[in-house]
């Protein structure tokens, strides 16, 4: 008796399928598993949902977030300048067996705005005269004798101050007292006393200079002074002098 094939195909089939699906969850288990002694997988927490209408944050990388730097402080526009210095007053067409180099000591203040200064100077002068050299006889017992002067002078300083050099070109008027062994005796209820008299005269000062930075706000001042000094109360004619300058100048 001939046995049909088609019972036995559908038997065949059945056991094959049978076995797939016994087969497949168990390897799935087996690829699944972690390996021996590594540790287990980090939960993660879900985040919370948002409020409906709060707007989305966006958050950035911290080392892209450049913060501003601090503005610089803000340059005084005034600053003050000061200094003092010590001249060799020449004055020129005269004796100069009679009247000698000088020296001179000045003060200076100013309001400094960076390319122009503002300020007076406070100076004081001894010229030497040398009257046992005259050629009157009268004159040569009087010996040598300092011709002083003291004068205040308003001042304007045009300079540039970028660097560790600081030229510069000042104007001033002067006005001058001199004195030459002039006195004059006050007296008052008790006693008398006999004082120096000083004559004015106008004049004029200028001054072409260098300073030379050597720490922070102080300078080495070297400059070049020529003076001029009018007809007044001590002097009959105009004089004109000339000298060197050194000294120092302080910015603050």
């Amino acid at each position: 008796m001939r046995t049909s094939r088609r019972p036995r195909r559908s038997i065949f089939l059945s056991l094959l399928s049978l076995a797939f699906l016994t087969y497949a969850p168990t390897a799935h288990a087996q690829w699944d598993q972690p390996p021996e002694g590594a540790a287990p997988p980090a939960v993660v927490a879900p985040e919370a949902p948002q409020a409906p209408g709060t707007p989305q944050q966006q958050s950035w990388p911290t080392d892209l977030v450049t913060q501003p730097a601090p503005p610089p402080p803000p340059e005084r526009r005034v600053r003050f300048q000061g200094g003092i210095s010590l001249g060799i007053p020449i004055v020129l067409d005269v004796d100069r067996d009679i009247v000698r180099p000088g020296v001179s000591l000045q003060f200076a203040a100013a309001a400094d705005f960076g390319f122009v200064t503002l300020g007076a100077r406070l100076g004081f002068a001894w010229i030497p005269i040398d009257l046992g050299n005259s050629v009157v006889p009268a004159l040569r017992a009087l010996g040598r004798s300092p011709l002083h002067r003291i004068n205040f002078s308003p001042e304007v300083r045009l300079q540039y101050p970028k660097g560790r050099f600081l030229p510069y070109l000042a104007s001033a008027f002067d006005a001058n007292w001199w004195n030459f062994r002039e006195t004059n005796v006050i007296c008052d209820y008790w006693y008398c006393t006999e004082v120096a008299v000083y004559r004015f005269t106008p004049g004029y000062t200028g001054r072409l200079g260098l300073g030379i930075e050597v720490t922070s706000g102080l300078y080495i001042d070297a400059a070049f002074v020529w003076t001029f000094t009018g007809k007044g109360d001590f002097f009959e004619e105009s004089r004109w002098a000339l000298g060197p300058l050194i000294g120092v100048i302080f910015r603050m």
